[in-house]
C-alpha cells in the first residue's frame, strides 16, 4: 500500500490543454479543421441573488387533471364493459389530455420563475426558455390588471407584469398569478421597483 509521500509524489499537475481546470473554468474541445480539438471556455452557471417561484397555481392545475383523468378511467372502463366504442373513444382521449395537463403542470411548476443576477433580470418559461433584460437598461416593473366585462357588470381579474427598459419597450411580460405573493414582492424591493399587486378598487372608466 503506498505512503502518504508516495502519493504527494504520484500527484500530477493538470496540462495547460487538459479537458478540467481547477479554477473553476471549465475546458471543453471542439473539432477544427487541420486541427482535432481546440479550446473554448464555459463559465460557471451563475446563481441567482433573487428569485420568484412559481405558485400554488400549477399545484391546483396538477389536483384538478388528477381528478378529472380519476374520472375519464371510470368512464372509459365503464364504456368497455357494455361495448361501447364511442365511450370508450371519448374515454381515452380526455384520459390523455389530461394526463397531459398533469406532466404539464408538473414541468411548468418546476420550471416557471423570475430571477435577478448580478447583471440581468430574467424569466424561466414552462418549457425552460429564459428571456433576459440588462439591469441597467431595466426602468420599471409596470403592473397591469385586465378588466372582464359580463352581462351589466365586469370586475379586474388578473394582472400581469411588464419588465420595461429606459426605451419604454416592454423586455418581458408575464402573469402574476404564476409567482408567490411574498416573493414577488422581495424581487421588487431588491430591484427597488416596488411590484403593486393591490387588485383596483374603482371600476374602469368607459
Amino acid at each position: 500500500m503506498p505512503t502518504a509521500s508516495a502519493r504527494k509524489a504520484d500527484t500530477r499537475q493538470l496540462k495547460p490543454n487538459s479537458p478540467c481546470d481547477l479554477n473553476g473554468v471549465v475546458r471543453l474541445q471542439a473539432p477544427v479543421a487541420g486541427r482535432r480539438f481546440t479550446e473554448m471556455e464555459v463559465p460557471a452557471r451563475v446563481q441567482p441573488l433573487v428569485q420568484a417561484k412559481a405558485g400554488s397555481i400549477f399545484t391546483v392545475f396538477r389536483g384538478a387533471a388528477i381528478l378529472l383523468a380519476t374520472i375519464s378511467v371510470f368512464v372509459w372502463g365503464g364504456a368497455t364493459a357494455v361495448n361501447d366504442t364511442t365511450g370508450e373513444v371519448g374515454g381515452l382521449v380526455f384520459l390523455l389530455a389530461s394526463a397531459g395537463v398533469v406532466v404539464f403542470a408538473f414541468v411548468a411548476g418546476h420550471n416557471v420563475q423570475l430571477f435577478v443576477t448580478a447583471e440581468v433580470v430574467g424569466i424561466v418559461g414552462p418549457l425552460g426558455g429564459v428571456r433576459t433584460c440588462s439591469r441597467s437598461e431595466l426602468a420599471e416593473i409596470r403592473t397591469v390588471w385586465h378588466w372582464y366585462q359580463g352581462r351589466g357588470m365586469g370586475s379586474w381579474v388578473f394582472p400581469t407584469l411588464h419588465f420595461r427598459k429606459r426605451d419604454t419597450t416592454d423586455a418581458f411580460v408575464t402573469f402574476a398569478l404564476l409567482y408567490e405573493d411574498d416573493e414577488l414582492h422581495a424581487l421588487g424591493a431588491y430591484l427597488r421597483t416596488p411590484i403593486d399587486l393591490e387588485r383596483p378598487t374603482a371600476s374602469r372608466a368607459a
